[in-house]
């Protein structure tokens, strides 16, 4: 990534803007326990929640958080 200035003086950066980490991530899975098991035993992660999604009242809606 390098660095420069446009006609105006401000700075311009090429590629895009370093994030200082990742929101969220949504995915839909079949199997809830195998979701939950990838999710909390695969990546360390842990259930922050658990509800039931709104458009699909038969599937779970799980959020996942790390520690902090």
């Amino acid at each position: 990534m390098t660095d420069a200035s446009d006609a105006t003086g401000a700075e311009q950066r090429d590629g895009p803007t370093p994030s200082p980490g990742i929101h969220h991530v949504t995915c839909v899975a079949g199997d809830p326990q195998r979701n939950l098991d990838f999710w909390v035993e695969t990546l360390g992660l842990r259930l922050v929640k658990r509800s039931i999604n709104q458009d699909d009242p038969g599937t779970y809606h799980f959020f996942y958080g790390d520690a902090d």
